[in-house]
């Protein structure tokens, strides 16, 4: 079972790292999940954020499907994970790629 996100988020100030050393994530090109985690959100914040179910969000994630997220959750997304909109389309698509290659 992972940890929450609150969890995290504390363990990274009380040991004085960034969440995302915490967590070991690193990648130029960063998936959906690695830019979620590097901000300790879980995926029911971000599905909030995007107009979208947690299971719907999920499988963004996971690469399932191949159909860019709408403008407006593109959008919701990149303001809650602090990053631009061509970040998280360019997230979205290395998830989808992941999953290909699996």
């Amino acid at each position: 079972m992972a940890p929450r996100a609150g969890t995290v988020r504390a363990l990274a100030t009380v040991l004085n790292v960034s969440v995302e050393e915490l967590l070991g994530i690193a990648s130029e090109t960063p998936d959906l999940r690695a830019l979620r985690r590097r901000v300790a959100l879980s995926t029911a914040e971000v599905a909030q954020s995007a107009f979208v179910s947690t299971s719907t969000y999920e499988r963004w994630e996971r690469g399932v499907g191949s159909q860019m997220p709408a403008a407006d959750s593109l959008k919701g997304m990149a303001a809650k994970l602090g990053v631009d909109q061509l970040t998280v389309q360019r997230a979205f698509e290395v998830a989808v790629k992941n999953a290909r290659n699996v």
